[in-house]
């Protein structure tokens, strides 16, 4: 069955929606931000995001560059209201594969699901990144290395390949639902044991990832695709 996460602020659109595509034989998954979506992802294999574009919490076109980074085999539709051509342009700029402007009817979505569900190539095998196996917990190089990690380590990965960014606050309560907690100080010590063990495969790169103290927030410097086979 295929997986849909729809984001969508809009509470009688979003379930409007939810009911349509599971009438159809969707599995369907629901939030209203990009905070709610990094969830769905963490836990769920999905194929197809339709995603309202002015979200409360995150702009809609900053999600699309960072799913479209860290999982480019995920089908993207926006949904919005921005109708202008260059909102539309920077829509596919940054990876979206259908764009739809509201006011639109559910029939039309569910033809856009179809359509791109028959022309989405879920292999990205030819491409040469970094892949994070969510299935077996390993991270594999360009060259095909193999990295083992600690199960925080792949927490810490995963969290920050699906997040633009991640705070100390968000590394806790994602740790905290895979049943683990973390301190400041046990934070800071996990991501440099990360830094060491990605600087061999870095040796032209300087910063892997990237922090600021003052919040204990970091990010990825490298691209990191998730795979969930």
């Amino acid at each position: 069955m295929t997986n849909i996460a729809i984001v969508e602020d809009h509470e009688i659109l979003r379930e409007e929606l939810s009911a349509t595509l599971s009438r159809e034989g969707y599995s369907v998954f629901t939030s209203d931000c990009g905070d709610g979506l990094n969830k769905i992802l963490s836990d769920t294999n999905i194929s197809i995001i339709i995603l309202d574009l002015n979200l409360p919490d995150e702009d809609g076109l900053e999600i699309i560059k960072r799913i479209k980074r860290s999982m480019p085999n995920v089908g993207i539709i926006t949904l919005t209201g921005r109708i202008r051509s260059l909102d539309r342009m920077a829509g596919y700029q940054e990876g979206a594969d259908i764009y739809i402007t509201k006011p639109s009817r559910p029939e039309e979505v569910v033809f856009s699901v179809k359509n791109l569900i028959s022309r989405l190539n879920h292999s990205i095998s030819a491409r040469k990144v970094w892949t994070l196996d969510l299935k077996k917990a390993i991270l594999t190089s360009p060259k095909n290395d193999v990295i083992n990690l600690s199960n925080s380590e792949f927490l810490a990965l995963k969290l920050m390949a699906l997040s633009a960014s991640a705070n100390l606050y968000q590394f806790q309560e994602f740790l905290r639902s895979n049943g683990r907690t973390i301190t400041r100080e046990q934070l800071e010590n996990l991501i440099s044991r990360l830094r060491k063990k990605l600087k061999p495969f870095f040796q032209d790169s300087d910063e892997l990832i990237k922090s600021a103290w003052g919040a204990s927030s970091y990010r990825l410097c490298f691209d990191l695709v998730c795979m969930n086979h």
